[in-house]
Parts: structure tokens; C-alpha cells; sequence
């Protein structure tokens, strides 16, 4: 399974503050690279859970309610 989706956080006023993608690490394990606004580059957020797969990364952020698909 990938996932290939962008996740992005907004403000109250549709403003967008974040974007997120799932990343598999090279010790097996699925963390967040997150930018800021949606146009600084990608860096690994040591904030964020890491997960065994892909798809409780997946089921993580969805169920937040803090993140959203954004239309690719």
C-alpha cells in the first residue's frame, strides 16, 4: 500500500499553516515530513507519531480531525 496523499492544516479563516506526507524511514518504521504553509521544503517531524505501517500512519492523521486531504 502507498499513500500519496498531501494532508494539510488550516486556520479558522482557510488560511493553510502545514502540509504533511507519510514517509517510510530506513529503520521500517512510517513517520510525518511536514512543510510549512505548504511551500517551505519537507523535513522530518520528530513531533509527530511514528508508526509499524503505512496504513496506522493512515488511519492516524484521518482521524485527528486536525488534518485533510488536499485535492491533488
Amino acid at each position: 500500500m502507498e499513500n500519496n496523499k498531501i494532508y494539510a492544516r488550516y486556520t479558522e479563516d482557510g488560511k493553510c499553516i502545514q502540509t504533511a506526507k507519510i514517509k517510510l524511514l530506513g529503520i521500517g518504521k512510517y513517520s510525518f515530513q511536514t512543510s510549512l504553509f505548504g511551500i517551505k521544503p519537507y523535513e522530518n517531524n520528530i513531533n509527530m507519531p511514528m508508526f509499524n505501517s503505512i496504513k496506522m500512519a493512515v488511519d492516524w492523521i484521518e482521524n485527528t480531525n486536525k488534518w485533510i486531504v488536499m485535492e491533488q
